[in-house]
C-alpha cells in the first residue's frame, strides 16, 4: 500500500482530510475519495511548493463543495447523543450512550433501544467513528429478518428467482449489488431511506438476477415492476447523502 502524509483542510468549519502521495510524476493531480481528498505530487517537491499545492487543492475543494454541498457533508464529523432516534423500515430506534471503565466499545439492541457503551477515555473523533460503526451493525441486525422478508416478498411477486444469500453491510460506494452467484448485497445506509426507495433498490438488484447489466432490457424489467422508478432514482441522487449513520 502506497504511503502518504495526511493534512487537514479547514473548509467552512469542517475538517477535511487531504492525503498527499509523492510519486514519480511530472504534475500534480487532485481527486476526491470517500474518506479524504487525494493530492498526488511529484517526488522531491520542495516544502514551499507543497504548501502551494495544498492551498491550490483547498481552492479546488471549495469550488466543488460550493457546486455540490453534499460532498462536504460527508466529511463533517457527526455528533451523537442519547435520545437520538433512527427510523429503519418504519421502526423507530432510540440511541442510548454511556461511558464506562472498559477497554472496548460494545453495542446491543433491547426492544427499541440501541445501547452503546464506550470507553471513558475515547477521543471525540474516534468516538464518532465507533458509534457510527456499531450503530450501523446493530440496526442492520435488528431489522435483518424483516428486510429479508421484504426482499423475498418482492421476488415472489415479480421475479420468482433463486436467491442464494442476502447481506446488509455498510457501503458508501453503492446502495446494492448482485453477483453472478445470486448473492444480493445492500448497504446499511439504504435502511434510512423511505420505504418506497428501499423497495426500488431491492427491485433494481432483483432485476439483475435476470439481466446482470444495465442494458435497455434491464431497465425495461425495472420499469415493468416499478413504473415510477425514476422518481426513486432522483430521490437517491438528491437526498441520498442524508442516509448515513
Amino acid at each position: 500500500m502506497a504511503k502518504y502524509k495526511e493534512y487537514i483542510l479547514d473548509i467552512e468549519g469542517v475538517s477535511v482530510p487531504i492525503r498527499v502521495y509523492a510519486e514519480w510524476r511530472k504534475s500534480t493531480r487532485i481527486s476526491m475519495a470517500s474518506k479524504a481528498v487525494i493530492l498526488r505530487i511529484p517526488k522531491f517537491l520542495s516544502t514551499i511548493l507543497l504548501k502551494t499545492e495544498i492551498e491550490r487543492a483547498k481552492v479546488w475543494c471549495e469550488k466543488h463543495f460550493k457546486q455540490r454541498p453534499e460532498l462536504l457533508e460527508k466529511y463533517r464529523s457527526k455528533e451523537y447523543f442519547s435520545g437520538e432516534q433512527f427510523t429503519v423500515l418504519n421502526q423507530t430506534f432510540t440511541l442510548q450512550l454511556s461511558h464506562e471503565n472498559r477497554k472496548t466499545a460494545g453495542a446491543s439492541v433491547k426492544g427499541e433501544e440501541v445501547i452503546i457503551k464506550l470507553p471513558s477515555g475515547i477521543s471525540g473523533l474516534e468516538q464518532s467513528k465507533v458509534i457510527k460503526k456499531l450503530l450501523s451493525r446493530s440496526l442492520a441486525k435488528a431489522v435483518y429478518h424483516d428486510f429479508c422478508v421484504l426482499v423475498h416478498d418482492i421476488n415472489k411477486s415479480h421475479f420468482k428467482k433463486t436467491i442464494n444469500d442476502i447481506k446488509l453491510k455498510y457501503n458508501r460506494t453503492n446502495w446494492g449489488s448482485c453477483s453472478s452467484m445470486s448473492n444480493l448485497n445492500f448497504s446499511t445506509r439504504l435502511l434510512l431511506a423511505p420505504l418506497e426507495v428501499i423497495k426500488y433498490v431491492i427491485v433494481h438488484e432483483l432485476a439483475h438476477l435476470e439481466e446482470l447489466n444495465h442494458s435497455y432490457k434491464f431497465w425495461n424489467i425495472v420499469e415493468r415492476v416499478m413504473p415510477d422508478y425514476r422518481k426513486k432514482e432522483e430521490w437517491l441522487k438528491q437526498m441520498g447523502h442524508s442516509c448515513d449513520f
